[in-house]
């Protein structure tokens, strides 16, 4: 509890308000930390006979250990091939479907819920994406739905708003994008979502005229 306690947990609701997706980076640090050596990477190099002997290790002293611990890092860092770092990814990604899938208890599961109209004169010219409901006024006035421009704003101005369309309408390939490129797929993949619900509701359409013969 001592190192949750430091980020200001203390209670499991403290715990679902600092967010689940935020302990990534820090399981990706436990395992970067794992002394674990790839035989392909240390083949061919001075250390490969010492790096790939559990014994070797075993009789170091923590300095030493510390020293060559870090070495062997930088090594298999300029190896992207390395199991070490393909694990590296596996988790990284799995992490990022399972916040995904469990948006239950995820605390960015905020809903994007659809804009209620009321009778205040301030939300009369107020428009919202007819995807995710998010208010987008602020785009041109012939839009309807959520904008590169409006995910630019919402990822400087509300990460948790900005997180919870990523969740949702941002495909797994690619999760590991720049933040760029993956607004850019967002606002592809809720127009695509637009389409599609109008070819469904135009086949539905279509199911329902029948035709009586007396």
């Amino acid at each position: 509890m001592i190192e949750l306690n430091t980020k200001g947990i203390h209670t499991i609701n403290d715990l679902l308000n600092y967010g689940l997706e935020n302990f990534k980076e820090g399981l990706l640090k436990e395992w970067r930390n794992v002394l674990y050596c790839d035989f392909n990477t240390v083949k061919g190099t001075k250390y490969e006979n010492k790096y790939t002997n559990v014994n070797w290790w075993d009789r170091l002293s923590y300095d030493k250990l510390k020293h060559h611990r870090n070495n062997l890092n930088k090594i298999i860092k300029n190896d992207s091939d390395n199991i070490k770092n393909q694990i590296s990814r596996l988790i990284s990604s799995k992490v990022d479907f399972l916040n995904i899938e469990t948006s239950e208890i995820n605390p960015l599961n905020i809903g994007l819920k659809k804009g209620v109209s009321t009778n205040d004169k301030q939300d009369i010219n107020r428009r919202f994406c007819l995807i995710t409901g998010l208010n987008i006024s602020m785009q041109k006035s012939n839009s309807f739905l959520l904008s590169h421009t409006e995910l630019k704003y919402y990822y400087k101005t509300d990460k948790k708003v900005f997180m919870e369309v990523k969740n949702k309408y941002l495909s797994q390939k690619w999760i590991d994008a720049n933040h760029k490129q993956q607004i850019k797929e967002i606002a592809h993949n809720i127009r695509n979502k637009y389409n599609n619900n109008l070819a469904s509701k135009s086949k539905y359409k279509n199911q329902l005229q029948f035709k009586f013969i007396s």
